[in-house]
């Protein structure tokens, strides 16, 4: 399971020792049943040809839709992009849509639940344990495939630090500061009906769309115009944390899936004109053929956790798989260029830098 690339949290593999005593009653006479382990999923057999992926376009009516000549285009640019920063031929089965809700009745509530219970950062309820988010991105930080001063100039620019340290004590209160303060900012975020776009459901939530690798049938790359925000306990991301919880996509693991992995892509952050968001952006809004060819340019940074496995190799603005610096679409886009990536040699462009996880004993 990872963001981009998330690492197996520390609080899930504690749940593993209840593999003799896999379920508890909650307060709402919810039976909850945890796994009891977790399966690594090895990178996809790269075969000659193009590779054929099956696509679902998820809708939440609250929020700005791709046209269907938007899909179009985002799926061109996609494909571009994966040839020339990837090297990966891809191809598409017909999009299929689903209204949100629609979409997830078909995944049993309780891949969900135990997720939540165990890392949920409760934000909504000022339910949250500060200290313990702070000590998950010690574990987060020492796991990065790339060099330590790399990532830390990366987060450095987006808080405006002037002198660069590597210090992951000193770098775990930064990243839950800006992590919180920044998810304050979100959660003010309007929708189209002029309500707050986070609302009391989990839609918002990055552990509810962990649950999509478990839905039958499955579909290797899954796009949504949901806003996606929250904080938890499961290893977060820097750039997430820059962005205030904010992600743009995750890889994970498929049960059912022909990849036994899968990707999902929100559209959210390239179509919002709430004031929030262009900030973040960079003060721009975009046109509809932008904010398309955007969007389907950067996917491929999923796309190369999904079939390759690579990592982030922060600071290394040539690579798609470096994550976005903040929401500068443009300038991340621009900067893309796989001759001087692969000249870099970062470690985290090594197939199988990042490890999928499929929990186990669960059906």
């Amino acid at each position: 399971m990872v963001d981009s690339a998330r690492r197996v949290p520390a609080s899930w593999r504690r749940v593993v020792w209840l593999a003799g005593f896999t379920a508890i009653l909650t307060a709402c006479s919810e039976r909850i049943v945890y796994p009891t382990g977790f399966n690594s999923v090895p990178p996809p057999r790269q075969s000659a040809g193009s590779l054929t992926l099956s696509v679902a376009y998820v809708v939440n009516p609250r929020f700005e839709q791709f046209t269907p000549a938007q899909i179009d285009m985002m799926l061109a640019a996609l494909k571009a992009s994966a040839k020339a920063n990837l090297g990966a031929e891809i191809d598409f089965t017909p999009v299929q849509n689903f209204f949100i809700d629609d979409f997830f009745n078909a995944i049993p509530p309780n891949h969900y639940r135990w997720r939540d219970k165990w890392s949920t950062y409760d934000f909504k309820n000022g339910k949250g344990d500060r200290a313990r988010l702070a000590e998950s991105y010690v574990g987060s930080l020492r796991g990065q495939t790339t060099a330590a001063r790399d990532w830390a100039e990366f987060a450095g620019r987006e808080i405006g630090l002037i002198t660069i340290d590597t210090d992951p004590e000193k770098w775990k209160e930064r990243l839950t500061d800006a992590h919180l303060e920044r998810l304050s900012h979100l959660a003010r975020v309007r929708a189209l009906d002029g309500q707050l776009a986070i609302d009391a459901t989990p839609r918002n939530e990055f552990l509810y769309w962990g649950t999509i690798g478990e839905r039958q049938p499955g579909f290797d790359i899954t796009f949504t115009n949901q806003l996606v925000a929250s904080a938890e306990y499961s290893s977060p991301d820097i750039h997430s944390a820059l962005r205030g919880g904010l992600t743009l996509g995750s890889t994970d693991y498929s049960r059912y899936g022909k990849l036994k992995s899968q990707f999902w892509w929100s559209t959210f952050a390239f179509t919002s004109n709430d004031p929030i968001i262009v900030n973040m952006r960079g003060d721009e809004k975009y046109t509809p053929q932008e904010a398309a060819t955007f969007a389907g340019a950067l996917a491929a940074h999923e796309l190369g956790h999904m079939l390759f496995q690579y990592g982030h190799p922060f600071n290394r603005s040539a690579c798609i798989m470096s994550p976005v610096p903040m929401l500068r679409f443009r300038e991340a886009v621009a900067a893309l260029d796989a001759t001087k990536c692969a000249v870099a040699n970062d470690p985290a462009m090594k197939r199988g830098a990042i490890a999928v996880k499929m929990p186990a004993g669960l059906n």
